[in-house]
C-alpha cells in the first residue's frame, strides 16, 4: 500500500515556486522513492518544498487504515488535487503571459522596424521626384526625335530635289 493512498495512485506535489529543474529533480527523486519504497526521506529533508505520496501511505502506521484514517487521508489526497490544479492553472496562465508577452515583443519590434524604415522615407520621395524628371526629359527626347525625324525626312527631299535638278543640268557625253 506504500505509495497509494486508500488504494490511488498519489503522485508528489511540488512547490510551484521552485525553479523547473529543481522541481523535476525533487519529483524524480520522489517518484524513485515510491519505486524503491524507501520512505519519506525527501519528504523529511524537503518538507516545505514537496509532498510525497509515501508520506501519506506512512502516516497510516503501516497497517490498513480505519475509516478516520481513511477520512484524513481522502482530505489529504484532495488537497494535493487542489494543489495540482492550482499549479497546472498557474501554468498555464504564466503560459498565456508569455504568449501575450512575445505578442507584445513582435508588435514593438515591427513598430520600431517601421520607425527606421519611416526614416528612409526622404530618399524615396527623391527618387520619385528624380523619376518624375527623367519622364519629363523622356517626352522631351521624344519630341526632339519627331523632329530630328522630320528634319532628316525634309533633308533627304531636298538632296533628291538637288540629285533631280543637277541630273537635268547635266551636258551630253561627246563622242
Amino acid at each position: 500500500m506504500v505509495g497509494h493512498a486508500a488504494g490511488w495512485n498519489v503522485e508528489p506535489v511540488v512547490n510551484p515556486s521552485l525553479r523547473e529543474a529543481k522541481r523535476q529533480r525533487l519529483i524524480r527523486t520522489t517518484n524513485e522513492q515510491i519505486a524503491g519504497r524507501r520512505g519519506p526521506v525527501r519528504q523529511i529533508r524537503h518538507r516545505d518544498e514537496v509532498v510525497s505520496p509515501l508520506d501519506l501511505a506512512s502516516s497510516s502506521g503501516g497497517g490498513t487504515a480505519g475509516p478516520m484514517t481513511t477520512t484524513i487521508l481522502l482530505s489529504q489526497h484532495r488537497a494535493i488535487e487542489i494543489a495540482r490544479d492550482a499549479t497546472t492553472a498557474r501554468i498555464a496562465a504564466i503560459e498565456q503571459l508569455a504568449a501575450q508577452v512575445a505578442a507584445a515583443e513582435a508588435a514593438r519590434q515591427d513598430w520600431e522596424t517601421a520607425h527606421r524604415m519611416a526614416a528612409n522615407n526622404d530618399k524615396y520621395l527623391d527618387l520619385v521626384a528624380r523619376t518624375a524628371v527623367d519622364q519629363r526629359a523622356t517626352v522631351e527626347i521624344t519630341d526632339l526625335a519627331q523632329q530630328a525625324a522630320q528634319a532628316a525626312h525634309a533633308f533627304r527631299e531636298t538632296l533628291q530635289r538637288a540629285t533631280l535638278a543637277a541630273e537635268a543640268l547635266a551636258l551630253p557625253e561627246s563622242r
